[in-house]
Order: structure tokens, then C-alpha cells, then sequence
């Protein structure tokens, strides 16, 4: 009775990853972007995520992404209503960002743009204070204008996200039927051979 309960247990514990997520009633679209350093550094790219693809010819295009058919995405600005249509063969590059990156970076431009309008005025205040104030306020509105510049330059850059180059990644579009794809799923679906480990 104890081996049964214990091979029950281990049983769910190895699945019950996999099981998360599930939902009976829908259909998903993926793309998996499969390191070839190991499944840590893959990625999984869901329909409707905000994302960028660039092209093997140089042609780029930012909005939503959709899924065509087995070999074909669409990426719909949210703004024009643009539709550019990317074979999956003919990309080069993704970029994406997280919730956390976006969140991120819009603090970042957010303090750093406060910081920029407080150093301008501390300075600006400069001009008509007294003798004894303005070098102080000079000095602390340059520290401060200093300090927002490299704030709003990392802002920026979580905002755009990583830009990954597919040179590093086997890419494959995945369709899940009940349920919701995530990361750790990744080493039951595509199990590396022998051959394809690093």
C-alpha cells in the first residue's frame, strides 16, 4: 500500500508542472523559441503579446502578434491597424518585453524624467536667487539633471525589451489544446537527443 501511495505521489509531482495552466475550452498559438544553450534560456512567445519581428531582408514591424497557419504570423499595429505577414524561415530577429520590463521601464522614464524637470528648475532657480543660494542650487540641479540621464536611457531600453537574434534558437510554432504553455513544459515537448545537447 506504501509503494502504491509513493509511486501515486511521484507521479503527480512529475506532471503536475505540466498540468498547470490547464483550460479544456481553448486553443492556444505559441512560438517556441528553443535555446541552444538549454531549455533556461528558451523562450515561449503567446498570441496578442506585443512584440517586434525583424526580417531577412531588413524589414521590421512592431504591434501584436497573430497567428496565419503552421509557417505563417501576422504582426497588427495596435495604432494604424497595420498588418505585416512574417514566414516564420524568413525571421532573423525577435523583440519582446516583458510585464516587468515594461513596468519597469516606465518607472525608470518616470523618475528620470522627474529628476530631469527637477534639476532644470533648480538651475533655472539659479539665475534669479542670491549669492549664496545659487551655487548650491546650480550644484544640486546638475547632480540631479546628471542623474536622470542614465535613468531615462535605461527606461527606454526595458521598455523595447530584448532583441534576439534566431542564429541562437531553433524556432517552432506550437498549438496547445487545453491548455497554456509556459517555459518549464518545454523539456517534455521537445526533449533534446544525445546529439542536440550542449
Amino acid at each position: 500500500m506504501l509503494k502504491q501511495l509513493l509511486f501515486i505521489l511521484i507521479f503527480f509531482l512529475t506532471f503536475s508542472g505540466f498540468s498547470q495552466g490547464i483550460d479544456s475550452d481553448s486553443t492556444h498559438h505559441y512560438i517556441v523559441m528553443l535555446s541552444k544553450s538549454g531549455y533556461r534560456l528558451s523562450y515561449v512567445i503567446g498570441e496578442h503579446k506585443r512584440v517586434r519581428l525583424y526580417n531577412n531582408n531588413g524589414s521590421d514591424a512592431k504591434g501584436r502578434l497573430y497567428f496565419i497557419n503552421d509557417s505563417t504570423v501576422q504582426v497588427v499595429n495596435t495604432f494604424s491597424l497595420k498588418r505585416d505577414t512574417f514566414k516564420i524561415r524568413d525571421i532573423k530577429k525577435i523583440q519582446t518585453a516583458s510585464l516587468l520590463h515594461q513596468v519597469g521601464g516606465i518607472g525608470g522614464v518616470f523618475v528620470g524624467g522627474v529628476w530631469m524637470i527637477a534639476g532644470v528648475a533648480l538651475i533655472g532657480s539659479a539665475a534669479g536667487a542670491s549669492s549664496t543660494y545659487a551655487p548650491i542650487a546650480i550644484f544640486f540641479g546638475v547632480i540631479a539633471v546628471a542623474a536622470s540621464i542614465p535613468l531615462l536611457s535605461i527606461g527606454s531600453v526595458m521598455m523595447k525589451g530584448r532583441k534576439m537574434d534566431l542564429k541562437h534558437y531553433d524556432l517552432k510554432l506550437h498549438t496547445a489544446k487545453g491548455y497554456q504553455l509556459k517555459r518549464k513544459h518545454l523539456k517534455y515537448l521537445y526533449p533534446r537527443t544525445p546529439s542536440t545537447r550542449q
